[in-house]
């Protein structure tokens, strides 16, 4: 009989058709593994850039109030918490009778929270590559602490930062001294 080997007609095309689902399957599983790779290594550069950028921001304004930085967010922030920051007597009114002093309207707040002084939403102007940050605080003036917070997305990534300043306005030469940096919630 002509065309038949040893009884075993079609195992050739049997073959080729396990082989090809064999094939198949690896390459599924392998586009999957990859594609779990790729979203986790896209994950982990969000988290990564929202780090550096909160970081970043806090670094810059620690930066701002020792002087070793532009000063342009200091004098943004200054300006938010001046009424409130302890300073020396002026003279007009160490030379001012009680009574008039007493009369004469203050800018200062009477009325203290319990968490400081908030500080209003500062949105900086960020870079694509860099998502989205802003920076809010507290000042303290009972202990002149000045807490700043930024917090930076990118992607579904948030990462919170905070810096501890604190006042001295006896010094003349450092009159801010940064305490430290918290990684985490907002203080």
């Amino acid at each position: 009989m002509a065309g038949q080997k040893n009884g075993k007609e079609g195992y050739v095309l049997g073959w080729v058709v396990i082989m090809v689902l064999v094939l198949m399957i690896l390459v599924t599983a392998i586009l999957f593994a990859s594609t779990a790779y790729y979203r986790q290594s896209f994950r982990e550069y969000n988290d990564r850039q929202a780090y550096l950028t909160a970081r970043s921001i806090v670094q810059t304004a620690a930066a701002d109030f020792t002087g070793s930085g532009s000063g342009e967010l200091r004098d943004v922030l200054l300006d938010e918490i001046s009424v409130y920051l302890k300073d020396e007597p002026d003279s007009e009114s160490q030379a001012a009778p009680p009574d008039e002093a007493a009369d004469k309207p203050t800018d200062k707040p009477t009325d203290k929270p319990d968490t400081g002084y908030p500080i209003p939403k500062i949105k900086f102007q960020l870079d694509s590559t860099m998502g989205s940050c802003t920076m809010t605080g507290y000042y303290m003036p009972d202990e002149d602490l000045l807490i700043l917070t930024a917090e930076a997305r990118k992607g579904g990534s948030t990462e919170i930062m905070t810096v501890y300043l604190q006042h001295s306005p006896e010094s003349e030469e450092e009159p801010w001294a940064v305490l430290g940096y918290v990684r985490g919630e907002a203080q």
